[in-house]
């Protein structure tokens, strides 16, 4: 039992809530039972692993071997397998009421409403080790450890037993007292080569933070064969600049940055520039939902100095800029674009003592896919590989004058979907990048709620709809449930827009947007019940899923914000307060969503600049707790 036990932590993991573990398998189970991200564990690839249906017409003898998979063959959730229509006896199909998944030794569960620990008496499924449920249309699943049929254990007692007195007798004269034959009746002599031996395959050293290596389990010595070696997630070097990838980009005099920065900041918010500006552009490594390695470009923006300086560090999430390709943050100020003007809201905190960093989100880079919008845990991998990124960069810098070196305080902010970025990363640090000591977070107009943003601003929900689709699979929500008929004919390419021509094309009302049947549901609190996967997979990206209470956070917002309105940001600030988060909230009077950054770079920079000084910043949870 000991064996087995460490055997399953060592091939088997499951993420955790804030999507930070790494699993250690590349198979994502993914059936008709399991079509919403989150409702399937991840079970180790194997030849030998099989599937089967239980509680349909039929299903109970729906048995399928899996063949191997590699990482680029596994679909995402809901895309692959479907269900027969009709049973093998020609009976109608019905659903099945759960779904068996085994490699031999251990099985997975899918089901909806079943006795667990029953099922888990069932031959060939055995005792329960760990059950997980998701909440989500009331869905679970159970891990149970195999527990071998008797005539299996029977048949290997008789094999070793033969194998045993074969050799005994062998060892007992020099003579053999029968001739090997291959008449019936009589077992041929047993082979003296030894079974290999399963190993594990080593992480690269080079990674900056490695997977814990598992020590191999060694087999029980009356096994005759081998348990299937588990294919190991892709090696990864997240967090590294892919080498060759460095380009400067520019370097600006004090004097253009003085100039760049007071054409951005008013006249009230524009501090003295501090330092000249160098900008190098970068291409660094992280990581798919999957594992797999991808890799990502950014802007570094930092002091130029005469001496070695430390600085602190500010990572940045841009707003909402489009989802095709050619609509990556990035692109803006080559192609003459206006979608939030990174390059002068970078350079001003760069000029006053921050190195800034900022990347195209995930699927930017990658001409077979669009970005996965408003997804959290690919927005938090992009942060949290980007921070250890830099300190890659200056490990060993490209040219001799950089003389800037990054302190150990990490900073992450964001805009808009951005500040939904700076916070997911906030609430993944602590299990997927615990190194970096993340002190503060900013939320400049944040959409923390992406439900909240169809409520608040319908031009953006072609953006998620399309994206949501793509990501997670066809069958969790359809353009046409969503939007009015007049939409539809050209809405795949109506979405390929950036935003800077979508916010002239789409009303910003629910009636002129959505279809009755949708509309009704959001306005009405009825997504669940109208739109149950859509309304899971929108919870399951809102960015008070997890909170992480050690960093404290500043929320900036304005009062006349169009985009993301104050009755989605406060419950949000009210959810981090619940959870002990230590938040100052800032709410300015007349400023909407496009200038709020620029109102409150002042006091932006001042709540930074106390928690460096060692000041702990004034929490407004209890003045949010009155009536």
């Amino acid at each position: 039992m000991g064996r087995q036990n460490a055997r399953l932590a060592e091939r088997l993991s499951f993420p955790n809530t804030g999507g930070a573990a790494v699993s250690r398998c590349t198979l994502t189970v993914a059936d008709p039972w399991a079509r919403a991200s989150g409702l399937a564990g991840r079970f180790c690839d194997s030849e030998n692993l099989s599937y089967r249906y239980c509680g349909g017409h039929d299903s109970t003898d729906s048995v399928a071997r899996k063949p191997r998979e590699s990482p680029a063959q596994v679909g995402r959730v809901g895309a692959s397998r479907r269900a027969p229509q009709q049973g093998a006896s020609g009976k109608p199909y019905s659903p099945p009421s759960c779904l068996l998944y085994s490699d031999g030794y251990n099985t997975l569960v899918l089901g909806a409403n079943i006795d667990l620990e029953s099922l888990c008496r069932v031959p060939r499924v055995g005792r329960p080790l760990r059950e997980r449920r998701r909440g989500v249309d009331g869905l679970s699943n159970i891990l149970c450890e195999a527990k071998f049929s008797t005539c299996v254990r029977r048949f290997r007692l008789l094999l070793l037993g033969a194998v045993a007195a074969l050799i005994l007798g062998a060892c007992a004269s020099p003579a053999p007292r029968f001739a090997p034959t291959a008449e019936a009746g009589v077992l041929p002599v047993a082979s003296s080569t030894p079974w290999p031996t399963p190993t594990a395959t080593p992480l690269p050293t080079s990674t900056p933070t490695p997977l814990p290596t598992s020590t191999p389990t060694a087999l029980p010595t009356s096994t005759p064969t081998p348990l299937p070696t588990a294919t190991p997630t892709p090696s990864t070097h997240a967090g590294t600049v892919v080498e060759g990838s460095i380009v400067k980009q520019e370097s600006l005099s004090l004097g253009k940055v003085h100039s760049m920065v007071a054409a951005y900041l008013s006249a009230q918010t524009c501090p003295n520039s501090l330092y000249p500006v160098d900008v190098y552009r970068i291409q660094f490594r992280t990581r798919d939902r999957l594992g797999t390695e991808i890799t990502v470009q950014a802007d570094l923006r930092f002091p130029k100095v005469e001496s070695q300086t430390e600085f602190p560090l500010f990572v940045y999430g841009s707003g909402t800029t489009g989802i095709a390709n050619e609509c990556a943050t990035l692109n803006e100020y080559v192609g003459r674009r206006a979608w939030g003007n990174y390059r002068s809201h970078l350079t001003a905190y760069a000029t006053q003592g921050y190195i800034t960093a900022i990347a195209n989100w995930q699927g930017f880079d990658d001409p077979d896919q669009t970005h996965p919008y408003f997804v959290a845990e690919l927005e938090g991998y992009v942060m949290l590989d980007l921070t250890r990124a830099i300190y890659d960069f200056f490990s060993d810098p490209p040219a001799e004058d950089i003389l800037a070196r990054p302190a150990g305080a990490v900073f992450f902010g964001g805009y808009s979907q951005g500040g939904h970025g700076a916070f997911a990363g906030d609430a993944m640090a602590p299990g997927y990048a615990p190194e970096l000591n993340i002190v503060g977070v900013v939320g400049h107009a944040i959409a923390p709620d992406v439900e909240g943003l169809m409520c608040d601003s319908p031009l953006y929900a072609p953006y998620i709809v399309s994206a949501y689709r793509a990501y997670y699979g066809e069958e969790i929500i359809q353009p046409q449930d969503v939007f009015q008929e007049r939409w539809m004919a050209t809405f795949d390419q109506d979405v390929t827009k950036c935003i800077d021509h979508v916010l002239g094309y789409y009303p910003n009302t629910h009636a002129a947007m959505y279809t009755p049947r949708f509309r009704d549901a959001l306005e009405n609190g009825q997504l669940a019940v109208e739109f149950a996967e859509f309304k899971a997979m929108l919870d399951l990206n809102h960015s008070g899923r997890e909170v992480n209470p050690a960093t404290p956070a500043i929320i900036l917002h304005g009062a006349a914000d169009p985009i993301v309105q104050l009755r989605t940001v406060e419950p949000f600030v009210q959810r981090l307060c619940a959870e002990n988060k230590n938040v100052t909230y800032r709410v300015y009077p007349g400023v909407n969503h496009f200038t709020l950054r620029q109102t409150s770079h002042v006091d932006t920079l001042a709540w930074m600049q106390g928690i460096l000084a060692g000041d702990a910043p004034v929490s407004d949870c209890g003045l949010l707790a009155q009536p």
